[in-house]
């Protein structure tokens, strides 16, 4: 038979009832981690992709670079970051041989895409381009439109490099990547008063290159929902595109982006009246 004495009994009560006190202390100094805020999606503004077309223009009278040379260069890396949603490190990563051609017999005409890789030629450059995708080496499918006016930069306005990178600095070397961040600041500057208005309503003080790549990636994926593919589907479709992981949640958050319909009709309209002044610029372009 046992037998527990009342001191005995006390001491365990008093020894339980301070461990409870040290655990509930301890579990109210706790709290769950708060859900991570969403990442926004800085898709620019119709009104400030206006204005860049306007001042990216070769003979716009607002574009602020002083040489024909930087002009057209200037506008190549636009075109590619926008229309292709490169990255800065991506587009420095360009050979002038990354533009590929073949002949589709089902189509019946030639085909365009870009190379996207890296390669074990010599760079100069103090901070080293490099990808992020997966797999290491990509192929984008190109228009007609960015085939010219790469072309046109190539045999006119890039010059002669001792290096087979596609985008040259002024004093014929690759071009650094500040130099991307530092047009980009340049081009804010000339932004009208309206366009930096809409920037500002949409949390950005600056056009950056990966705004442009935020845009890009809107754009795309709703034309790929448009074109009758269901969620999942535009969401692959994004991933292959743009380089992301089977990992990466950004197909995800692309989907669920409040999407403006007047962006795409900027995207479309802007575009066209662009190539018209391309082909009645550059002869090669009409081809």
């Amino acid at each position: 038979m046992l037998c527990f004495s009342g001191n005995s009994s006390g001491a365990r009560a008093s020894k339980m009832e301070a461990r409870l006190l040290r655990i509930d202390t301890l579990y109210r100094q706790l709290a769950p981690n708060p859900d991570a805020p969403a990442s926004a999606v800085r898709a620019l503004p119709p009104s400030v992709v206006e204005d860049l077309y306007e001042i990216f223009r070769p003979d716009s009278p607002r574009n602020p670079f002083k040489t024909e040379a930087l002009r057209w260069r200037n506008l190549l890396i636009f075109m590619l970051l926008l229309r292709l949603g490169l990255r800065r490190s991506e587009a420095a990563l360009l050979h002038t041989n990354s533009f590929k051609e073949d002949f589709d017999p089902e189509a019946g005409k030639s085909v365009h895409w870009l190379d996207i890789e890296e390669t074990e030629d010599i760079d100069p450059r103090y901070e080293q381009p490099g990808l992020k995708t997966e797999p290491s080496r990509r192929q984008l499918p190109l228009s007609q439109e960015i085939v010219d006016l790469a072309l046109h930069y190539i045999r006119n306005y890039r010059g002669r490099a001792n290096y087979p990178y596609l985008l040259i600095s002024q004093k014929a070397k690759p071009l650094a990547l500040r130099s991307f961040g530092k047009m980009f600041e340049i081009v804010t500057e000339a932004l009208s008063d309206r366009a930096k208005d809409s920037l500002s309503k949409q949390g950005l003080e600056s056009v950056s290159c990966h705004d442009l790549r935020h845009t890009s990636a809107v754009i795309r994926m709703r034309r790929y929902q448009d074109a009758g593919n269901d969620v999942d589907k535009a969401q692959e479709k994004l991933r292959v595109f743009f380089g992301w992981s089977k990992a990466s949640n950004m197909p995800r958050l692309y989907a669920k982006a409040y999407f403006e319909t007047r962006l795409a009709e900027v995207w479309d309209e802007k575009f066209d009246h662009f190539v018209d002044a391309l082909r009645r610029t550059v002869p090669e372009a009409g081809r």
